[in-house]
C-alpha cells in the first residue's frame, strides 16, 4: 500500500494509473496539459487534482471489493467526476456507481448532479453495465442534467450481454428516460458485435 502518490508535470499529456495499492492514500496530480487520464484501481481517501482545460478523455473504474467506507467513496467519487467531467470523453465503468448514494430527491445524503453538466461533455460511456438499480439511476441523471450529450453508450455485462429478456427489459427503461433531443443511447454487448440505437 502506497501512502501517497504525487504527480507534478506541466508537460505530461497522457497518464494511466491501474491496480495501484491506493487506499488510505492521497493521490496529487498537477497536469494542465493532460489530454488522457486512465484511472482504474480502488479509491484513494482523498484526491487533489488540478483543472485539466485540455483533457479529451478520461475513464474511471474503481474497484470495490475491499471497500467499507461507502460514504468516503461516495465524496471521492464526486470530487472525482467534477475534475474529469471537463473531458470530451468520460468513461466511466458502471460498478463504480455501486459505491454510490445517488437518488432524485432533495437529501444532503444523496449524490447528485450539478442542473446542467459542462457543454463540452458530449459523450459518456458506461462499462460493464449489469441492470442493477443504482446503475440505471446514475444513466436517467446524466440523461436528465447533461444537456448538451450527443452521445451515452451502454455496453453490457457479459451475464446481460447473454440474457436477451434482459436485455430488452433494459431497453424499455432505457427508452422511458428523458433526454437531451439531440442524444443517441446506444446499447452495446460486452462483444460489442452487436449495436442497438434509440
Amino acid at each position: 500500500m502506497f501512502e501517497g502518490l504525487c504527480i507534478a508535470n506541466p508537460a505530461l499529456k497522457h497518464l494511466v494509473i491501474i491496480n495501484c495499492g491506493l487506499t488510505e492514500s492521497t493521490v496529487e496530480i498537477y497536469a494542465p496539459n493532460l489530454l488522457t487520464i486512465s484511472y482504474i484501481a480502488v479509491a484513494a481517501d482523498d484526491f487533489r487534482l488540478s483543472s485539466f482545460p485540455s483533457l479529451e478523455e478520461a475513464k474511471i473504474k474503481f474497484d470495490l471489493r475491499d471497500c467499507d467506507e461507502y460514504d468516503i467513496l461516495n465524496e471521492v467519487f464526486v470530487k472525482i467526476f467534477e475534475i474529469f467531467s471537463s473531458a470530451k470523453l468520460l468513461k466511466i465503468c458502471a460498478e463504480s456507481f455501486l459505491g454510490c448514494k445517488i437518488a432524485f430527491v432533495e437529501d444532503d445524503d444523496y449524490w447528485s448532479l450539478p442542473k446542467c453538466l459542462p457543454p463540452h461533455l458530449k459523450a459518456i460511456k458506461f462499462k460493464n453495465f449489469g441492470r442493477k438499480l443504482m446503475e440505471l439511476n446514475a444513466i436517467k441523471l446524466f440523461l436528465k442534467n447533461a444537456r448538451f450529450l450527443e452521445s451515452v453508450t451502454i455496453v453490457g455485462s457479459r451475464r446481460l450481454s447473454a440474457d436477451h429478456l434482459k436485455q430488452n427489459s433494459v431497453m424499455k427503461q432505457l427508452l422511458m428516460f428523458p433526454k437531451p433531443p439531440n442524444c443517441v443511447v446506444k446499447f452495446l454487448t460486452s462483444s460489442e458485435d452487436t449495436q442497438q440505437y434509440f
